[in-house]
C-alpha cells in the first residue's frame, strides 16, 4: 500500500507541476489554487505514509501519530510572523476567513480526484478483464486511503492555523483537543472516562505517580482515537461509493464537512481566546493564585457537568483553561481532577478576592455558552452563584453572548485588570 500511495504522489505532483508552469489568463487564475493543493496533496500524503509508522513511540493509534506529525510542521512554520507576511494589515477574522477559504477549494480538489480514482476502479472490476481488472482493487483503495488522509490534514492544517491566527496557538502535545475537534465534526461521541478518584494505585503505580486531568484523558484515550479513525475511513468510503455521480458527491460532501468544521474550530478558537484572556487577570500572588486557580476550574467542572456528561466544546474549553490557569500540566496519581461537590464549592467561593469573583463568573458564563445552548441547569447554576457572591448575573446578556457565539461571532472581550468581567456582572441591590 505504501508503493501505491508513494506513486501516486509523485503522479500528483507531476500532475501539479504541468498545471501550474503555464502562463494563466486573468480569467482562469483559480486554476493556480488547484496546482497548489495538488502539489500540496502528493506532498502531504507521502510525508504522511513516511512518518506514521515513525511515531509508534509516541501514540499508539495512528490517528493520534498523524495529528502529532501535522501538529509538529505546523509549529515550525505558522507563527504570527508568517500571518502577517501573508495576510498584512488585516484582522484576525478577515484573515481567518481567507484562509477557511483556500481551505475549501483544497477540499474541493481533493475530493474530486479521489472520487475519479474510485469511480475508475469500479468501473475497471466491472467491464476490465486480467491485469486491469486486477489493477482495480489497487487503485480504489489509493484513491480513498490518500483522499481521507489528505482531507484529515486539512482538518488538522485549518485548526492549527486558525488558533495561530488569533495568536491561541495548540501545543504540540495538544493531540487530544484536535481529535476532540475531528470528532465533534464526525459526530462521534466522547468515550467515558473513569474516574479512579481516591482509588488504590494499580499495579505498577506509585505514589509518585502523575496523572493527566481528568477532561485531558479523556480526550487523549486510544479508543477515542480509534472511533474518530474509523469515522474518517467510513467517510472517505461513503463518499466515493457510486461511480461517476460520486465525483459531485465528494466535492459537495467535502466542501460541506470542512465548511462545517472551519465554523466549529472558528467558534471553539474565539472561546479559547476569550478564556485566555480572562485567565490573565488572575494576579493574586503566588498561594492565593493556585487556590483562586483551583477553585475556578473546580467551578467551571461543577458548570460543564450541570446538564449531563461533559460534551465536546466544555471538554475543550476546560482543556484551555487548566492551560491558561497556573495549574501544574499533572497531577498526583491518587489526586482527584475535579471536586464534584457542589455544595462544599459554593461554601468555599465566599473567599475569593473581588478580582478572582470577577474572572469566575466570567469563566463559567464562557463555559455555559460553550455549545452555544443556554440549558435551565445552567441558569440555575448561575443564578445560584449570583446570591452566593451578591452580584448581579444578567443572564440576558448570556444569552446574547450564545447567540453571537452559535453564529460564530466573537465573544466580549474580557476587559482590563481592575474593570469588571461582564457588563452583565454587578453588585446585588
Amino acid at each position: 500500500m505504501r508503493q501505491f500511495v508513494t506513486a501516486w504522489g509523485k503522479q500528483v505532483r507531476q500532475s501539479a507541476a504541468r498545471c501550474g508552469g503555464r502562463r494563466m489568463s486573468p480569467p482562469s487564475a483559480a486554476l493556480a489554487n488547484l496546482g497548489t493543493a495538488l502539489r500540496e496533496a502528493g506532498t502531504k500524503i507521502n510525508t504522511a505514509v513516511r512518518e506514521l509508522k515513525r511515531r509508534e513511540d509516541e501514540a499508539s493509534n495512528w490517528m493520534q501519530r498523524f495529528i502529532y506529525r501535522e501538529i509538529e510542521q505546523r509549529s515550525h512554520t505558522r507563527g504570527m510572523d508568517h500571518w502577517d507576511r501573508l495576510f498584512p494589515g488585516l484582522p484576525a477574522e478577515e484573515r481567518a476567513r481567507r484562509r477557511i477559504a483556500r481551505m475549501l477549494t483544497r477540499a474541493t480538489v481533493a475530493g474530486v480526484t479521489a472520487a475519479a480514482g474510485a469511480s475508475t476502479a469500479e468501473v475497471l472490476s466491472i467491464v476490465g478483464e486480467g491485469v486491469s481488472a486486477f489493477a482495480a482493487v489497487p487503485l480504489g483503495l489509493l484513491s480513498v486511503g490518500a483522499e481521507a488522509l489528505y482531507t484529515t490534514a486539512l482538518q488538522i492544517d485549518l485548526a492549527f492555523d486558525l488558533a495561530s491566527i488569533y495568536a491561541v496557538p495548540f501545543a504540540h502535545d495538544d493531540v487530544g483537543e484536535i481529535s476532540t475537534l475531528l470528532a465533534l465534526a464526525l459526530g462521534v461521541d466522547l468515550v467515558r472516562e473513569p474516574t479512579r478518584h481516591d482509588k488504590p494505585f494499580a499495579a505498577g503505580e506509585t505514589a509518585g505517580d502523575t496523572k493527566p486531568w481528568r477532561v485531558v484523558r479523556q480526550m487523549q484515550r486510544e479508543d477515542f482515537a480509534q472511533r474518530v479513525s474509523r469515522g474518517v475511513v467510513q467517510q472517505a468510503v461513503l463518499r466515493n461509493a457510486v461511480p461517476v455521480v460520486g465525483v459531485l458527491v465528494s466535492a459537495a460532501w467535502n466542501q460541506i464537512v470542512l465548511r462545517r468544521f472551519a465554523n466549529q474550530v472558528h467558534t471553539v478558537v474565539r472561546q479559547r481566546l476569550a478564556i485566555t484572556r480572562a485567565c490573565r487577570n488572575i494576579q493574586l500572588g503566588e498561594q492565593h493564585e493556585q487556590e483562586a486557580a483551583r477553585m475556578i476550574l473546580d467551578g467551571a467542572w461543577l458548570m460543564a457537568t450541570a446538564d449531563g456528561d461533559i460534551g465536546h466544546q466544555e471538554s475543550l474549553a476546560l482543556a484551555v483553561l487548566i492551560d491558561s490557569l497556573p495549574l501544574p500540566e499533572r497531577i498526583a496519581i491518587h489526586e482527584q481532577s475535579f471536586s464534584d461537590d457542589e455544595e462544599d464549592w459554593f461554601w468555599r467561593i465566599n473567599a475569593l478576592p473581588p478580582s478572582a469573583r470577577d474572572v469566575l463568573v466570567e469563566v463559567l458564563s464562557l463555559v455555559a455558552s460553550a455549545d452555544g445552548v443556554f440549558t435551565t441547569p445552567e441558569r440555575r447554576f448561575l443564578k445560584r452563584l449570583s446570591r452566593a457572591l451578591g452580584r448581579e448575573i444578567d443572564l440576558a446578556a448570556i444569552e446574547r453572548m450564545v447567540d453571537r457565539i452559535r453564529q460564530g461571532e466573537t465573544p466580549e472581550r474580557a476587559p482590563e485588570p481592575g474593570r469588571s468581567a461582564l457588563p452583565a456582572l454587578s453588585p446585588a441591590s
